[in-house]
């Protein structure tokens, strides 16, 4: 019998215990309740839909306060190791490369999933990332915004957060929070479709990424219709989360528009949310004027006669207008 799998446990369960024992750290930040003082932001979006991308370019341009890497590997004291690494006077300037939505950096702004997973619903837990109004405890609630609240205090800003299951979050976020704005992005879907099919097949993983209140309806259908109907449905569940929310709260956002004019967007940013103005960083040049639109590459994986099939998926679900070739 192999020692490595009794061995593994053996680490993740130390891991995890040390994970715990670290949150005494950011004990003294709970011990009173509070609010944040700015609307948070968050950028939503199906997987692999430029939503990296849009969230390097507002980062660069303004001053936010977010999750950096270091709050993520340290996800049960955040706050407290945040602030032991971030500098004086510190603002974030993205190299504008990531792979799969992790840009390098101990200071560089992440998803933080970890953090955000002591709380929502995770799929190696719960089974399902979907999260109604009434998931989240008062107790939680009170937690998360004293969170965001705390790191607003340490970046001396509004809070910003990208992560791709916060779309299927939305009943619970929009009750965390009354009053966030949204940035949500949209990607010619096959393209989106194919990417999250590419990196399932290369990693050996059967599912990926957020899964949609429909989950269910998928476990069934082959990879080809999975991937298309985990990017229809994660937008169905972002469009009806935001149907209800005022116009002057929501920006859409196009992946082409974005890579052809990323510099243009700060100001629209601007325009749609007033209270960033006083956070706009003067000198934004290191944004590119503008990026290449790229398209996956099939890199074998993926067969002609597949691509065709998931083109044909792709056309069945979603409009002629989202629809480019890939």
């Amino acid at each position: 019998m192999s020692l490595i799998s009794p061995l593994k446990r053996v680490a993740r369960s130390a891991i995890a215990a040390a994970h715990r024992a670290s949150g005494v750290l950011d004990a003294p930040f709970y011990r009173n309740t509070r609010l944040p003082q700015w609307s948070p932001t968050f950028v939503l979006g199906a997987p692999r839909s430029g939503t990296t991308l849009l969230y390097q370019v507002l980062t660069s341009a303004f001053r936010f306060a977010y999750f950096p890497n270091v709050a993520d590997q340290f996800y049960q004291c955040p706050i407290r190791m945040t602030r032991l690494t971030l500098p004086d006077q510190f603002h974030f300037t993205s190299t504008f490369e990531s792979r799969y939505g992790r840009e390098q950096g101990r200071l560089a702004p992440s998803e933080g999933g970890n953090v955000w997973n002591r709380w929502f619903p995770h799929e190696n837990r719960e089974g399902f990332n979907f999260t109604p109004a009434n998931f989240l405890s008062e107790g939680d609630l009170g937690r998360i915004r004293t969170t965001i609240a705390c790191f607003e205090d340490t970046f001396s800003a509004p809070f910003i957060s990208k992560n791709v299951k916060m779309g299927v979050r939305l009943p619970a976020l929009k009750a965390l929070f009354p009053d966030a704005n949204y940035c949500y992005i949209q990607r010619n879907p096959a393209d989106v479709a194919l990417s999250l099919l590419l990196y399932r097949r290369k990693s050996g993983k059967s599912w990926w990424s957020a899964m949609p209140r429909e989950i269910e309806q998928l476990k069934s259908l082959s990879d080809l219709e999975q991937v298309v109907g985990q990017v229809y449905y994660l937008e169905q569940n972002i469009e009806e989360g935001l149907s209800d929310l005022p116009g002057e709260r929501v920006l859409w956002v196009d992946y082409r528009d974005l890579c052809r004019n990323p510099r243009a967007f700060p100001a629209q940013l601007e325009e749609k949310f007033p209270l960033l103005r006083d956070f706009r960083v003067e000198n934004s040049d290191g944004i590119p004027a503008a990026f290449k639109i790229s398209h996956p590459r099939t890199e074998g994986y993926v067969s002609a006669a597949e691509l065709a099939q998931l083109k044909q998926l792709v056309a069945a679900r979603f409009p002629d207008s989202r629809i480019e070739d890939v």
